[in-house]
Parts: structure tokens; C-alpha cells; sequence
């Protein structure tokens, strides 16, 4: 159960004014950001053909990823009509309500302030409510609801990891990081409950995925998961653009391209090569980390302290780790990080505010402010350049000046934002989660 601060009617009334606290800032992100109505692309075009029943079509990369379209299609049931844009739209509403009513819920629990919830409102989370074809924004809902279950009960969080499985195969990691807190703390029972629970969730997927097409490569989808992590770190990382000719139909010809050798030959993959470089990614990539994080990049990790995760909360040990080898795996996943970011968003939201459990709300407003500014100054960038763009998906720049500019910020800030944090870690001797009544 909930070892909590505070008990009895203190709480309830606590959740339900961080509860409507929650829900306004997220009623304000829907109206000042609502999301244009626009027919599925890529991938997602996959997940609207799911929606309406049709699995005729599907590639295994895809294929079991059901969760998602699936709910769209029930909510569209109820509405008594068809899984349109309309409603892949409200479900993307509903997962951000959902996203800020569980946060709102978790720190009331923890008797932190409303205040850390202006943490989470970026324009990274705009830009996967707006791409509402795609499971990212859906899937750190139920990831949420999944962190409730755990601080509540650990063995009541385990059928929502299928759930999770029933997304996104990323929840591997999720399994993994259950694992070694089972491990670390000694709860042997809990750490195999988690495996078997992630056999059984990869069963599930397999199942789906056995009768999908094959994907272009002519690899298993395990094969691929490997054979992208060299190819996206020389995009993201070093701003490498890799082409092998299983992808040649759909990027720009290589400068120079090799035959492979037999032995090096991979399923369909028999030539490699490159297009171009542009230092442009890896600035995209820095962009979209303080695009989702702002200040919490530095909270987290300014003067960072590695304590036991053996004595630390079940739900706060899985945050950390399962945040931290999603933070790493970002530029690892695949060639749109954007949409991957906020897969570490457990790292920054939950162990981050577990940081500031002793400022008081007089401290934290001060840096939530900065981290929206942090945050939000690309978008203001993007707008001087062209205001049409808000209507579009993404609100984030894209151009190499716009780059440059809304990177100036953030570093040039950096020095002022460390000494803050350092202030408030030195001046806070309060009790755990202490607020004054402002910041209830």
C-alpha cells in the first residue's frame, strides 16, 4: 500500500486540487494547441488500417502494435462512427488528460507541489499530441497509470505491462528494469513475476506479427532492432546519413555505395553506402532534449548522486532506470527522435521531482518558468520565421539558422540555472515534500 505524507480527508483534498490543477493546464495546452485534422502518414497509415478492422495490410514491424488503434476504434464505437482523424484526434486529447491527471495524482501522493507539473507542459508533448496516428503519446499515458499501479500495489501494476507490450516492443526495457529492482531489492518473487509477465506479453506480439508481411529488409524484426542502432547513431549522433539499397526507393541516391561480400550479405541488404553529413542532427538532437526537459536536464543532472536503489521506492527505481536506458536509447531507435524523447520522460518527471522533494513551491516556480522559457523559445523562434507553420504537426524549427538560435538560449543560461539548483539543494532542510499552502 501507499506509504503517504499526508492521510485521511488531507489527501483527498490534495489530489482533487492538484487534480483540477492538472486538468485546466492540460485544457489550456488542448485550446491553445489543438491539432489539425489531417489523413495518416508513414506508419501511421498502418495503425488507422487496425483501427478499421483491416489487417490485411500490415508489415510485423507494425503488426503488434494493436493497443492503440484498437482503443480508437472502441471509443469510436461508442461515438457510433467510424475511426476518422476526429477520433484518433480525441484519443491523443484523452492520453494528454490522462498524462496530466496521473502526474497530478502521483505528486499529490508524494505531497509535492502543482507547481512540477509545469515541468511536463513542452513542446515536445504538443508535438506527439498533434502526431495522433502514432502510439508515443498513448502509451506514456498507460505508462503513467502503470507508475499509479506500482506505487500502490506492485503486483496490480504487472497486467498493465501487457498492456504496455500491446503498444510498443520498447516495454522490453521496462520488463528489464523491473527486473533489476527485483533483484537489487531482494523481492526474487516480484523480479520473476516481472518475466514471466514479458514472456508472455512477447508471446502476444508474436502472434500478431507471425501472419504481417514481411518488412523490405527481409530480416526478423529482431535482426532490424539490432541493425538500427549503428545506422540512427550515425545519423543522430555523429550526423551521418547511412543508405543501403532496401531503402533506396525511398531516400536520396548515395554519394558512394559498396557491394557487400556473401558473408557480410544480411536477409535483402546486399549494398551500403552513404548520402550526406549535416551537423544539423545532432543540434536537432540537443534541441529536442531541452525541447522536452528544459531545466530538467539540469536538475537531474547537475551534481548527480547515485544512490542505492536497493533502499529507494519500487516506482521510483524503475522511473530512473527504465528512464535513463530510454534517455540512451533516444538516438538509438530510430531516425525521428522527437518522437522517442519523451520515452525518458520517467527519469526527468519522477526522479527529477524527487530532487526538488524538500524546495518549497517559492523554489520551484522560479525554475519552472525558466524550463517553460527553455522549452517553449525554439517554438517562439520558429514563429518569428514563419507563422503559418502552427498549424501544422510539429512546432518544433527544422532549419539550420533556427537551430543555431534556439540552442543560444538554453547555454547561455546554463551557468545562472546550475547556481539555482545548487542555492535550493543548499538551502533546503525541510521535510520531505514540504509545501507552504501557496503551493498546494
Amino acid at each position: 500500500m501507499v506509504d503517504c505524507p499526508l492521510t485521511g480527508i488531507n489527501i483527498i483534498h490534495r489530489i482533487a486540487i492538484h487534480l483540477l490543477c492538472g486538468v485546466c493546464l492540460a485544457a489550456v495546452l488542448l485550446l491553445a494547441f489543438q491539432a489539425p485534422l489531417y489523413e495518416p502518414y508513414q506508419e501511421g497509415t498502418e495503425y488507422a488500417a487496425m483501427a478499421n478492422g483491416d489487417g490485411s495490410h500490415l508489415h510485423s514491424y507494425y503488426a503488434g502494435r494493436v493497443l492503440h488503434p484498437w482503443t480508437v476504434r472502441a471509443l469510436a464505437q461508442i461515438l457510433h462512427r467510424t475511426p476518422d482523424a476526429a477520433v484518433f484526434r480525441m484519443m491523443s486529447e484523452i492520453s494528454l488528460i490522462v498524462i496530466f491527471a496521473a502526474l497530478s495524482v502521483y505528486y499529490a501522493i508524494e505531497g509535492c507541489s502543482w507547481v512540477l507539473l509545469f515541468f511536463a507542459a513542452t513542446p515536445i508533448l504538443i508535438d506527439q499530441y498533434r502526431n495522433y496516428y502514432w502510439a508515443d503519446l498513448f502509451y506514456l499515458a498507460v505508462w503513467l497509470v502503470f507508475l499509479l499501479l506500482l506505487r500502490w500495489n506492485k503486483w496490480l501494476s504487472l497486467p498493465m505491462v501487457l498492456a504496455l507490450y500491446l503498444t510498443r516492443e520498447s516495454t522490453i526495457m521496462l520488463v528489464v528494469s523491473l527486473f533489476i529492482v527485483g533483484a537489487l531489492q531482494g523481492k526474487r518473487l516480484f523480479a520473476a513475476g516481472s518475466i514471466v509477465t514479458g514472456l508472455a506479453g512477447a508471446s502476444l506480439v508474436s502472434l500478431r506479427v507471425s501472419d504481417a508481411l514481411p518488412n523490405t529488409h527481409g530480416i526478423s524484426v529482431w535482426m532490424l532492432d539490432l541493425l538500427k542502432i549503428p545506422f540512427n547513431f550515425a545519423l543522430n549522433i555523429l550526423g551521418i546519413s547511412l543508405w543501403t539499397n532496401t531503402i533506396a526507393a525511398t531516400n536520396l541516391p548515395p554519394v558512394r555505395s559498396f557491394n557487400l561480400p556473401n558473408f557480410l550479405q544480411v536477409g535483402n541488404i546486399v549494398q551500403v553506402g552513404y548520402i550526406d553529413w549535416s551537423w544539423a542532427r545532432p543540434a536537432a538532437l540537443a534541441l529536442f532534449l531541452m525541447a522536452a526537459f528544459g531545466a530538467l536536464l539540469a536538475i537531474v543532472f547537475r551534481r548527480i548522486r547515485l544512490g542505492s536503489m536497493g533502499n529507494e521506492r519500487t516506482d521510483l527505481a524503475v522511473s530512473r532506470i527504465f528512464g535513463s536506458l530510454m534517455l540512451l536509447l533516444t538516438p538509438l531507435a530510430g531516425t525521428t527522435p522527437a518522437r522517442y524523447i519523451l520515452y525518458a520522460a520517467p527519469l526527468f518527471w519522477i526522479a527529477g521531482a524527487e530532487r526538488m522533494k524538500n524546495w518549497s513551491w517559492q523554489q520551484i516556480l522560479p525554475l519552472a518558468g525558466l524550463s517553460s522559457a527553455i522549452a517553449w523559445f525554439p517554438v517562439f523562434v520558429r514563429l518569428i520565421g514563419d507563422r503559418g507553420y502552427i498549424f501544422s504537426i510539429s512546432l518544433l524549427p527544422t532549419k539550420p539558422a533556427e537551430l543555431l538560435v534556439s540552442l543560444a538560449l538554453p547555454l547561455l543560461g546554463w551557468h545562472a540555472l546550475s547556481g539555482r539548483i545548487d542555492a535550493n539543494s543548499q538551502t533546503s532542510n525541510d521535510a520531505v515534500c514540504q509545501t507552504s499552502d501557496g503551493g498546494n
